[in-house]
C-alpha cells in the first residue's frame, strides 16, 4: 500500500524492535519488555511514532501499523496528529480471528513470538476493540475482513478508500 501510493509507513513494532536494538536505556527497557511479551507503555510508542509522522513531512500521507491498540494510545495519537496540523485521518481495521493471529504470529518466527507472549498480546484485543468503537463513533473507521487471501485483502482496502475518496 505504502509503495503504491508513495506513502510513508511507520510500523510500531519495527520502530521498538529497532530502539531496542540501539542499546541505551530505553532499549533494553523495551527490550526487556518485549521479551516479557508484555506491551510497551504508551508514552514510549507515542514519540516514536509521532517523531516519524513529523519527519515525513505535512503533505505525506503515512500509515501507522501496529496503533493505536488501547484508547490512552488512540486519544494521544489524535492529540499528537491535531498538533502537527495532521486532521485527515482514516483508520483500518484488518479483522482476522484470534485463532488466526496466533497461528500467523508463530508462524513469522520471530525470537519474541512465544506461545506465551503471543497469548498476552492477543489479549490486548480488548482494548482494540474499545479504538475501533472509538474510530467508528468518529466517522473514520473502515473495516475490513483479514481471513481472505492477500491480494484480496489489498483490493478491499483499495476499493472502501476510494469509497471514503482518500484516494
Amino acid at each position: 500500500m505504502a509503495k503504491k501510493f508513495g506513502w510513508v509507513h511507520i510500523s510500531t513494532g519495527d520502530l521498538l524492535r529497532k530502539r531496542a536494538r540501539k542499546g541505551d536505556r530505553l532499549g533494553k527497557e523495551i527490550n526487556h519488555i518485549m521479551h516479557q511479551g508484555r506491551l510497551v507503555p504508551h508514552w514510549i510508542q507515542f514519540t516514536l511514532i509521532l517523531s516519524q509522522i513529523v519527519q515525513a513531512g505535512p503533505k505525506k500521507n503515512v500509515i501507522i501499523d501496529g496503533s493505536p491498540r488501547s484508547l490512552g494510545e488512540a486519544d494521544m495519537v489524535d492529540e499528537g496528529l491535531s498538533q502537527i496540523a495532521r486532521n485527515r485521518l482514516c483508520v483500518l481495521y484488518i479483522h482476522i480471528s484470534e485463532r488466526e493471529a496466533f497461528r500467523r504470529l508463530l508462524k513469522r518466527g520471530r525470537s519474541d513470538d512465544t506461545k506465551s507472549a503471543i497469548k498476552k498480546r492477543i489479549l490486548y484485543k480488548k482494548g482494540v476493540l474499545l479504538v475501533v468503537d472509538h474510530y467508528a463513533k468518529k466517522g473514520v473507521l473502515i473495516r475490513i475482513n483479514g481471513e481472505q487471501a492477500r491480494d484480496q485483502v489489498f483490493n478491499e482496502i483499495i476499493k472502501k478508500l476510494k469509497a471514503k475518496r482518500i484516494i
